[in-house]
C-alpha cells in the first residue's frame, strides 16, 4: 500500500522537481549585504555567557536557563525594532556554521521560532503579545519567513537536518520516541495552504517525513505543494505506522528490514512502552550534538519564560 501511493504522488509531482537538488550557497555570498543589526545580534547571541558560578557548582540547568533567557530578550528586542527577512534569514542561517556551543546558544534565543510545538497557532494576538513579548503580527510574519527558510536549508543538506532533528528529538520539542506524542504530532499537523501557520505546519511534516524515513515523497513536489501531499501521507502512517519499528542509533521508526511481521506486536509493545518511559526519564539521548565541547548541556527541559501563557488563552 506504502509503494503504490508513493508512486502515484512520485508520478503527480515529477513535473515539481526536487526540492533538495537547490543546494545552498555555504559561502554566505548570498548574505551579502545582510543588515548590520542582524549581524550584530547573532554576535550578541553567539557571545551569550553567564557568570562563572555556574561552572563551579555545576549548575548546569540554571547556566542554560540564564543564557535562555538573554537570548530570548536579545531576540525580542531585534523583532521589535524592525526586521527584515533577508536579516532574520542570515540569523537563523548561522545553525550548524559554528559549532554545538553556538548552535545551542542559537536554540536558546531562537527556539520559539526554529522548533515545532513552541507557541500555539491559534492563540489569541493579545496572549502572543504577552507570552512573547513582540505583537502578533511580528511574530506570524517572523515565523513564517524562519520556518520557509528551514524548509529550503533542511530539504537540500542531509548532515544539516540530521542534525537539527536530533536537537528537536533532545529539547523535546519533537517528542519521536514516544509513540503516543508522534501521533499527537500527526494530528496537530495540517499543511492547508488556506490555513494560518502553513509554513509551521509545513516544516513540522518534514521532521514527520524525516522521522519515519518518508522524505521522498516530500521531493515529489515543492514545499508549498505539501499541503496536497500530507493527506496520503497521513493516511499511510494510520494505516502502518503500527508495524514501524524504533532505531535508537538514528531516533527515528522504520519498516523492520526484513518485513512488518520479523517482529511480533508483544515486541514492538514492550519496545515502544521501554522508548516512552526512557524518553520521560531522560535517558534516551544526553547530548544535543554529537560534537559537543565545554559545558554540559542541561538534564532537565527548558522551556522559554512565559510560554504557558501563550497555551492558556486561546480566545
Amino acid at each position: 500500500m506504502r509503494l503504490l501511493v508513493w508512486c502515484l504522488i512520485l508520478a503527480a509531482g515529477a513535473s515539481a522537481g526536487c526540492v533538495g537538488s537547490s543546494s545552498h550557497n555555504s559561502s554566505g555570498s548570498e548574505f551579502a549585504g545582510v543588515p548590520a543589526r542582524a549581524v550584530e545580534t547573532w554576535e550578541k547571541i553567539r557571545a551569550l555567557e553567564t557568570p562563572m558560578e555556574y561552572h563551579e557548582y555545576d549548575l548546569t540547568y540554571g547556566y542554560w536557563l540564564t543564557l535562555m533567557v538573554d537570548g530570548e530578550a536579545i531576540l525580542v528586542e531585534y523583532l521589535n525594532e524592525g526586521f527584515d527577512e533577508k536579516g532574520l534569514e542570515f540569523i537563523v542561517d548561522q545553525f550548524g556554521r559554528h559549532g554545538a556551543q553556538a548552535d545551542m546558544r542559537l536554540m536558546l534565543a531562537c527556539g520559539r521560532l526554529m522548533l515545532p510545538d513552541q507557541v500555539q497557532l491559534e492563540a489569541s494576538d493579545d496572549a502572543i503579545q504577552r507570552a512573547l513579548g513582540t505583537s502578533a503580527a511580528n511574530w506570524r510574519r517572523a515565523s513564517d519567513i524562519v520556518c520557509r527558510f528551514q524548509i529550503r536549508r533542511l530539504m537540500a543538506d542531509e548532515a544539516l537536518r540530521t542534525r537539527y532533528y536530533r536537537f528537536a528529538v533532545w529539547s523535546k520539542m519533537f517528542i519521536a520516541p514516544d509513540v503516543l506524542k508522534l501521533h499527537g504530532h500527526v494530528v496537530r499537523t495540517n499543511p492547508d495552504v488556506q490555513s494560518r501557520g502553513y509554513w509551521w505546519h509545513a516544516r513540522s511534516f518534514l521532521l514527520l517525513a524525516h522521522a519515519t524515513g518518508s522524505l521522498d515523497l516530500l521531493r515529489a513536489g515543492s514545499p508549498d505543494e505539501w499541503g496536497r501531499i500530507y493527506p496520503f501521507w497521513r493516511s499511510w502512517f494510520f494505516e502502518e505506522g503500527d508495524k514501524l519499528v524504533f532505531d535508537t542509533p538514528s531516533l527515528t521508526w522504520r519498516l523492520p528490514v526484513d518485513g512488518p511481521n520479523c517482529y511480533n506486536a508483544e515486541e514492538r509493545k514492550a519496545q515502544r512502552e521501554w522508548l516512552t518511559r526512557g524518553y520521560h526519564q531522560g535517558h534516551l539521548i544526553a547530548w544535543p550534538f554529537e560534537d559537543w565541547q565545554g559545558v554540559p548541556p542541561p538534564d532537565h527541559q527548558l522551556l522559554p519564560v512565559g510560554l504557558e501563557n501563550a497555551y492558556a488563552v486561546t480566545d
